[in-house]
């Protein structure tokens, strides 16, 4: 029935809807499984309307790109959704600047698939610098210059399961590497494009689809230009040559134990995917549980959120190498009680 009404009524029709909590609740209950795959990546969905932009990367002192999330499927049905009828909402086109940073926005549908497209296409145009979409399954890119020194990239990212395979689609994905360009003083994006090769049963390099393998582009960066530049050689290790680094957690003096506070940050994102990816729901309690980490309290509204902040309680507490073996262990379990069938 909401979905129904917003159908009829448009914008101010969500827009009703999203100020009041138990319709939100009740309009975000269909992605309830989303977001736990979405909290697994510790990149969770806004239940709210807004969009989710808490991910930023540095790139050198001072220029950072920050990830916008948009939830294009909003007011998806089970029906067959008409191009042109989707809306993101006035609330997800908000996409706040601040100097020496650049937005990636990232959604799934194209553009043209809103019913408000022009109006988010202003804010795009205004906002961001890069502009990713999917849903379509071709891969294409376009660099608009929107304004001296402005520029927008609009990336479809293909897919790596179209709908066909033949000479127009085929299995692609891209690798997409942020860098800031010294001499330009702005945001550089390089496109490597990968095919599948039928004949060798294999990706490859894509000398065909977005300007071809490798491809860079330097886009006009006005929130760049707009901070101190930064003195050269203060460039951020970026693609393949990141390494991991370690992050300490801080721990508070009530709760520090002895032993290393240190925790690296790749493994606990990996242990933190594997425990809501692998583990079922009861499986997981049960290994809160069995480290005591569940306060009786929690138990009433036990949520994903609730979970991941439990688990950053354990690496706190210097407990992480307990919560990878119970982890393994209700991995190993399952599967002796699977062959024991």
């Amino acid at each position: 029935m909401m979905l129904a009404a917003i159908g009829n009524e448009g914008e101010a029709k969500l827009d009703d809807f999203l100020e009041e909590a138990v319709a939100r609740e009740v309009l975000y209950l269909r992605f309830e499984e989303y977001r736990r795959f979405a909290d697994a990546y510790q990149c969770p969905l806004d239940c709210s309307g807004n969009s989710s932009a808490e991910r930023r990367v540095e790139l050198a002192d001072g220029r950072a790109i920050r990830f916008v999330r948009l939830n294009s499927a909003l007011i998806c049905s089970r029906r067959k959704d008409e191009k042109g009828n989707l809306l993101l909402g006035a609330r997800q086109r908000v996409m706040n600047e601040a100097i020496g940073e650049e937005l990636v926005v990232l959604t799934h549908h194209p553009l043209d698939w809103y019913a408000d497209s022009a109006e988010t296409k202003r804010f795009l145009r205004s906002r961001a610098r890069v502009f990713i979409s999917g849903h379509e399954h071709l891969a294409a890119v376009d660099v608009q210059n929107v304004e001296p020194g402005r520029d927008l990239m609009m990336l479809a990212a293909g897919a790596t399961t179209p709908d066909s395979f033949d000479d127009t689609y085929t299995y692609a994905y891209n690798i997409i590497q942020f860098d800031w360009d010294e001499n330009d003083d702005a945001l550089a994006v390089t496109l490597y494009a990968r095919a599948w090769n039928d004949d060798m049963k294999r990706f490859e390099s894509d000398d065909v689809r977005l300007g071809g393998h490798g491809q860079r582009t330097v886009l006009g960066s006005p929130n760049f230009l707009k901070a101190t530049r930064p003195s050269i050689g203060t460039r951020v290790k970026t693609g393949q040559d990141m390494e991991p680094a370690p992050v300490e957690i801080i721990l508070p003096p009530e709760e520090e134990m002895a032993g290393n506070s240190r925790v690296d940050e790749t493994e606990y994102q990996n242990l933190h995917l594997r425990f809501f990816r692998d583990l079922t729901e009861g499986e997981r309690l049960r290994v809160l549980v069995e480290l005591d980490a569940v306060p009786n309290e929690n138990m009433d509204h036990f949520t994903h959120e609730t979970e991941s902040k439990l688990l950053r309680n354990i690496a706190k507490m210097n407990r992480f190498d307990q919560l990878r073996e119970k982890v393994e262990e209700a991995l190993t379990k399952r599967k002796t009680n699977k062959d024991n069938q």
